[in-house]
Formats: C-alpha cells, structure tokens, sequence
C-alpha cells in the first residue's frame, strides 16, 4: 500500500511526512503504523567508511518551493550551479555545462563571473545536504 502525493501525484512511501519530489506535507494513510525512527545498526567494522545523509528538517521543507532556483549538491562539479540549473530547466546536466563553456569562451570569460555571482547568491537545494559522518558509538 503507497501513499499518493496530493500536489505532483508522485508514489511516496507510507510513513513519509512530505513528497521527495515537490515538498508537499503528506497526511498518513489510516490504519498504517507510523515510526519515530528507522535507524541502522552501525557495525563496528565499517564505521571509517559509512556515512549518512543528514534528515531533512520541516523547517527546510516549509521554506522550499519547487519553482525556486536551487544549486546542487548531488549533481556538482565545482559549485553546484550548473547542476541546479539542468534540474531547474529539466534538461541533462552535462549539456549543460558544455553550453556553459561553450559561452565562457565565446564571451570571453564573462560567464565565470556569473557563475560565481550566481553559486555567491542561490542557496542549495535543502532536499539535498552533503553525507555526514555515521557518529561513532
């Protein structure tokens, strides 16, 4: 049994609070148990090379708007901004940033500091955090 986004109509799991894909509060579904935590056992072994994504907090997701421009930090190669910007315009990153070297030659540098001024402005996407060292028991 799956939930249903109200907003995007996307499938989204049955204890999840908001929508992976527009940020929509989600209301659980009735009679499905929710949990407080889904934690891991970390194994002693392994604790130098796990790592975890840090939880997206409601504050971040009360402030996110899937119209806004994002950089991103999943999709980076330097600062993020040419990946946000393929999510924004839903096109493939890699064209991307070939365009966007393809305009820096052509206008003589001048899209290296719209680069910068644009990865100095926009913040990035608060969906996506950077991983986080597993805490150490």
């Amino acid at each position: 049994m799956s939930n249903v986004c109200p907003n995007c109509h996307s499938a989204v799991e049955p204890n999840a609070k908001f929508c992976m894909e527009c940020g929509t509060q989600i209301q659980p579904l009735k009679g499905v148990p929710t949990t407080t935590s889904q934690q891991q056992p970390v194994i002693p072994n392994q604790q130098s090379q796990a790592t975890v994504s840090a939880p997206i907090s409601q504050q971040s997701m009360a402030s996110y708007d899937p119209n806004k421009f994002y950089r991103s930090w999943n999709d980076r190669k330097w600062l993020g901004v040419c990946g946000g910007l393929a999510k924004h315009l839903n096109m493939d990153s890699d064209l991307v940033r070939f365009l966007t070297v393809v305009l820096f030659l052509m206008t003589g540098g001048s899209v290296l500091i719209a680069y910068i001024v644009a990865a100095l402005i926009f913040p990035y996407d608060p969906r996506e955090y950077p991983p986080q060292p597993m805490p150490t028991v």
